[in-house]
């Protein structure tokens, strides 16, 4: 593909790519970015776009689709190892469990994909929250302070500051169950886990160890949901062990 080839050439010009940093190119491409920023702008940043405006962005995005894909399988990456951290380990599991694509190993770091086991308390907090919610519907605009204020009283910092859409999406996901597809991973699998994590708590990897095959944990102590930050060192040392037989 003589973009491809463009591409590369023009990097070469400058400085020669080594085989890491062609991998580096793949995983940027692979990534659906275009779909979350522009997502991101049009809910979170709210863009004075119409939605005609939007839907067309989208479909800009999907017919680049076809060219990236062309331009990444130029790259010949085979069995790529993938590493990803809360949601992007769901990513993850959901590629795997699906047989979308093959896989030579896999890490998960405080990853989701298990539904959280819930106390008696988040369910009040739940009702609670939907009977405020519609309780201030009916409030008049002049109110629309103190319906803020009644509303900001739930939910995380993240879900306070998203608009109502991603608030709905952040949702699906959070309460997305994974372990149905879990055993249909056959490839070594490692887990990267703080033993602190109240977002993803340790029993989450334990289930998941229950259910994928040929995987395993490595706890890091003292380390809460962003273990690879809290344990950087012992997080490298880690990985380097897992991938050692990797290294060409």
């Amino acid at each position: 593909m003589d973009t491809f080839k463009l591409v590369i050439e023009s990097y070469n010009s400058i400085d020669i790519l080594s085989k890491d940093e062609i991998k580096l190119i793949y995983a940027i491409l692979s990534f659906p970015r275009d779909f979350t920023t522009i997502s991101r702008d049009y809910y979170y940043k709210q863009k004075s776009w119409s939605y005609e405006v939007f839907l067309n962005r989208l479909k800009d995005k999907i017919n680049n689709d076809i060219y990236r894909e062309e331009f990444i399988n130029k790259l010949k990456i085979e069995n790529p190892i993938l590493i990803g951290h809360s949601n992007g380990g769901k990513t993850i599991i959901n590629y795997a469990g699906r047989k979308l694509g093959k896989i030579n190993k896999i890490v998960l770091i405080d990853s989701t994909g298990i539904k959280p086991k819930r106390k008696p308390s988040y369910y009040f907090k739940v009702y609670t929250f939907k009977t405020v919610k519609n309780i201030v519907k009916i409030l008049p605009k002049k109110f629309e302070g103190l319906r803020e204020k009644a509303l900001s009283k739930f939910g995380s910092a993240d879900y306070k500051s998203s608009p109502e859409v991603l608030r709905k999406t952040m949702n699906i996901i959070l309460n997305e169950d994974q372990r149905k597809i879990m055993p249909n991973i056959n490839v070594p699998t490692l887990m990267i886990w703080g033993d602190k994590d109240t977002a993803t708590p340790l029993r989450d990897a334990k289930k998941m160890e229950e259910f994928i095959p040929n995987s395993g944990i490595a706890v890091l102590e003292g380390a809460g949901h962003f273990s690879y930050l809290d344990r950087l060192n012992q997080c490298l040392l880690i990985l380097d062990e897992f991938l050692k037989n990797d290294k060409k």
